[in-house]
Formats: structure tokens, sequence, C-alpha cells
């Protein structure tokens, strides 16, 4: 009998192959709006449409800038486990197969011919829609996002080293 994909996350903490349900995923995209006249006492600040190049350069004293940014709420996947004391961790997004209209496209994530996508099948009871973990969209995620509360389960051994196997394809088509 073989192993499931996904099991009940187990033990306290965050570790690797936890998953997590509808964290925010943000990415920046043009165009950039800038946060200027911040005053978090009132709440209140003005928007203006940046330049990134110019306005880090020109404008920036600490070569740091507030920016907005979308986001989407995404299940993600941890794949670094987060040592006592660390801020982020890294995790890789779940894109749903709802998102995308090209068939062969999925057939291939499917069959795991797709070396920075891993396959992600449905699972019900998880809340799982058929999905993949983009590998290529890795990003440190707060710690804080990560509660118990928003952990589903984890990936099962062989699952984890699958993904493992998937990723180290991933980094050598790069």
């Amino acid at each position: 009998m073989t192993e499931p994909l996904y099991q009940p996350a187990s033990k306290p903490g965050i570790h690797r192959g936890d998953i997590y349900r509808f964290r925010p995923i943000p990415w920046l995209a043009p165009p950039v709006w800038l946060v200027e006249h911040a005053d978090w006492t009132n709440r209140r600040a003005s928007l203006r449409p940046g330049d990134l190049a110019s306005d880090f350069r020109d404008r920036s004293q600490d070569n740091q800038e507030l920016v907005v940014v979308e986001a989407k709420l995404r299940f993600v996947i941890v794949l670094y486990h987060a040592t006592p004391g660390a801020t982020n961790v890294s995790v890789a997004p779940a894109y749903s197969f709802a998102d995308h209209k090209n068939q062969s496209f999925l057939q291939a994530v499917r069959q795991s011919q797709v070396p920075d996508k891993y396959y992600l099948p449905e699972d019900d009871g998880l809340g799982i829609r058929e999905s993949y973990a983009d590998l290529v969209r890795i990003q440190p995620m707060h710690r804080s996002f990560l509660s118990d509360e928003t952990r589903i389960g984890r990936l099962s051994s062989s699952a984890w080293q699958a993904l493992l196997v998937q990723y180290s394809r991933c980094l050598t088509k790069r």
C-alpha cells in the first residue's frame, strides 16, 4: 500500500512540508505605487506612482521605500524549517489548476514534466483543490503568518522526497 500524499500536522511549530491555507502571497508588478507622508498614528498616507530605479536612487536616504503591492491568499508549503528565533520561513505558493486553461500544460504538470512545478492532487478533507507548488516563486514569509490555526496538514515523507527531487530538477534547468 502506498503512503498518502498528505498527512495530518502532528507536532507543534513550523516544519518542512507543512501546508498552510490562505496565506498572503505578494508580488511586485508595474505600475508601482509608493507610500508618501505616512502618519501611522492617524492611519493616513498618500500614494504616488513611482519608478523604483530612480526613486530608490534619488529619493531614498536608507535605500528603502514603502511600496503598495498586490497580494492573493494561497496555500503554501514550508520548504525550510524555521529555526527558533528566525523571522522568516521560505515557502512555495500553490496555484490552483482552475487558474489555467492550457490543458497540455496541466497534463504535463500532473506527469511531473514541468521541472519548476510540483503537482498537488485535490484533497477534499483538507480543502486543497488540484494545484501545483510553484518552485520558482519561493519566497520568505514572516512566521507570524503561519499559525497552528491555518496549518492544515503536511506532505508525507515520500511526497516530501518527491518535491525535493522536483526542486533539484528545477535548479538544474536554470
